[in-house]
């Protein structure tokens, strides 16, 4: 095998949700990783939705979100987990 992880789609809440459970991160953290700012109630909520299917998963977040399965993280990784 070439070292290449195959590239998963987030597609759904669900998949949004399990991403983010296998990346070890709670809502608020998930959120702050992504760039958004606000209270940890505020972050829960949004992050919520989007899992709920409540709201449409912006493309630029399912974009990082794929970009972090596969390993990348933000020079602010360490601070906000």
């Amino acid at each position: 095998m070439s070292g290449i992880m195959t590239e998963r789609k987030i597609e759904t809440g669900s998949d949004l949700r399990d991403a983010r459970l296998e990346l070890g991160l709670n809502m608020a953290q998930f959120g702050r990783a992504l760039g958004y700012t606000g209270t940890d109630k505020n972050l829960n909520r949004m992050i919520g939705r989007y899992e709920n299917g409540e709201r449409d998963i912006p493309a630029h977040v399912a974009l990082l979100t794929e970009c972090f399965l596969q390993g990348a993280r933000p020079s602010s990784w360490p601070s906000v987990i």
